[in-house]
């Protein structure tokens, strides 16, 4: 088979490809323990404002089953109660669709 300048740019490239895609390089991460992150000058999150469980609180320790459990949701994680999301609950019970 004689191979033209139209057949041996796009060889050439694929050889090319082969042999530099199989190269790896030694990936480096830094971490600083001092480094802080603020929003705003905020540097602490207000858990209260912005985490609740998905449940309005019903039958929660019911749900639970675990007082342990249920004391480090509520005392340790500090978790306030939002609403239900009644609509996933639908579709995880009849159309395992989540």
């Amino acid at each position: 088979m004689l191979l033209t300048h139209y057949t041996k740019k796009p060889l050439f490239f694929i050889i090319w490809f082969l042999i530099f895609s199989s190269a790896s390089s030694q990936v480096k991460i830094f971490v600083d323990p001092h480094t802080t992150n603020s929003i705003k000058g905020h540097l602490e999150l207000n858990r209260q404002k912005y985490f609740n469980i998905s449940s309005g609180g019903k039958n929660f320790e019911k749900a639970v089953g675990n007082s342990k459990l249920l004391k480090t949701y509520l005392d340790d994680y500090k978790i306030n109660f939002g609403r239900d999301l009644g609509m996933v609950r639908s579709q995880v019970k009849y159309g395992n669709s989540v």
